[in-house]
This record gives structure tokens, sequence and C-alpha cells, in this order.
């Protein structure tokens, strides 16, 4: 397949844009994605579309930017591949 088989991406703010280009990318290069983002219908749409065109293992799941990507079973170490692309920081709190 491709330079990112065996590997498992996470990718933040992947309903559209830069983060679904990302996880797009990471999907043909063969890589097991979780797609995060907020907008649940728009979260699911993109999953379904790159699983279709990739035939790639793809999941959703939704969170706000704060929220921890708790998914489940632990992930390997070994093979994760984390992206958080720049727009999907968490809001900054006020002191």
């Amino acid at each position: 397949m491709g330079r990112s088989q065996d590997r498992v991406a996470v990718v933040t703010g992947a309903g559209e844009g830069i983060g679904a280009a990302i996880a797009r990318r990471f999907a043909l290069e063969g890589a097991r994605v979780l797609l995060a983002e907020i907008d649940e219908a728009l979260g699911r749409a993109t999953t379904e579309t790159l699983a279709a065109e990739s035939g790639a293992d793809t999941r959703f799941v939704r969170r706000q930017p704060h929220e921890r990507l708790g998914v489940g079973a632990r992930p390997p170490r070994r093979g994760l591949t984390r992206v958080i692309p720049r727009g999907a920081r968490a809001p900054r709190r006020s002191c």
C-alpha cells in the first residue's frame, strides 16, 4: 500500500478542510484513521467518504476540542501517528 501501512492516525478537526485532507492522505497511504470532529453529521459524512474512497479502516468520534480522545482500548504505542491541525487547538483559558 503506502508508507503509512500498519499505522493508526488520530486526526482532529477532520470533518473538512486541512483536517479532512490529512485524514484522506493517511487513509490513501494505508493507515487506520480515527477522525475526530465537533460536527457529528460532517464527521460521519467524511468518514464514510474516506472509507469508500480508500478502503481503509476509518472510524469517527465526536469530540469538543478540550475533550480527550477516549477511544476505548489503548492504541499501540508503536505505529501510532497523532495529527492535530493547527486550527484544532483547544481555546485558551483566561486567568
